[in-house]
């Protein structure tokens, strides 16, 4: 099984807002679901599913009569399909998905305590080609301007290794005690975590987008000061080495 890979349901899969570092697929079988996004809200019924990308503040409303599960990706498996829409939106983030996707779904969640890593990527390539197949996007203010982005921008123009929640807090012209209580509300994991997060995020867009650099190039593109904090952090969010993951990727 694939580390960080997880699927939820059919039922109780009731959330308020919150983010994940994750990428979530939502999957309706029966009933419906409604997504509230920090940008818009959709709702998905038999057939269809929607599309959480990472950090992405959103909740999830089912109705009584449910069967639905959420596919939840690490986010790494993002490598290479998502990289041309970053920093845009999709005009909607529901889909409609094939009896056979279905099918093949279903036959995978009856068998989800032995999937092998080979059929979890399977699975994500699936559901996001079907995602991809008919979407558009498009730049829009409203999202680059939401609190979240905000809290990014701010952390990406810091020196992300000696940053504190003090100096975000300044950045976004609120005080600490209120983004502690943001990020206690709404994001998953510590502040540190988060900017791990991030910082291990432009890792890997670097190694999809920078193949010829090196190792320690890419810690410091990335803003690691050294490539042992870089091997560090790496290992404990991706369960293995920059080198290993390079050399898993050939």
């Amino acid at each position: 099984m694939v580390e960080s890979f997880l699927i939820k349901g059919p039922k109780n899969l009731s959330c308020s807002m919150h983010i994940d570092a994750e990428l979530k697929i939502v999957y309706v079988k029966e009933g419906s679901i409604v997504i509230n996004y920090e940008f818009s809200t959709v709702t998905i019924k038999h057939g269809q599913a929607a599309v959480v990308f990472p950090y992405w503040l959103h909740s999830i409303s089912p109705s009584e009569e449910i069967e639905a599960y959420v596919f939840v990706f690490p986010a790494n498996f993002m490598e290479g399909t998502y990289q041309p829409y970053q920093n845009k939106i999709p005009d909607t983030y529901k889909f409609s998905l094939s009896q056979e996707i279905m099918s093949y779904a279903d036959s995978l969640i009856k068998n989800q305590e032995n999937l092998t890593e080979w059929e979890v990527k399977s699975l994500y390539y699936v559901l996001i080609g079907a995602f991809f197949k008919n979407m558009s996007f498009h730049d829009d203010d409203k999202f680059m301007n939401t609190f979240l982005r905000k809290i990014i921008d701010a952390v990406y123009s810091e020196d992300m290794e000696n940053i504190t929640i003090k100096s975000v807090a300044a950045k976004c012209n609120v005080s600490e005690a209120f983004l502690i209580s943001y990020f206690k509300k709404y994001v998953s994991g510590s502040f540190k975590e988060f900017v791990n997060g991030l910082l291990i995020n432009k890792a890997l867009d670097c190694f999809f987008r920078y193949p010829h650099l090196s190792i320690t190039e890419i810690a410091l593109k990335s803003g690691f000061g050294s490539v042992r904090n870089f091997n560090r952090i790496f290992s404990s969010v991706m369960g293995c080495t920059p080198s290993q993951y390079r050399r898993n990727k050939k």
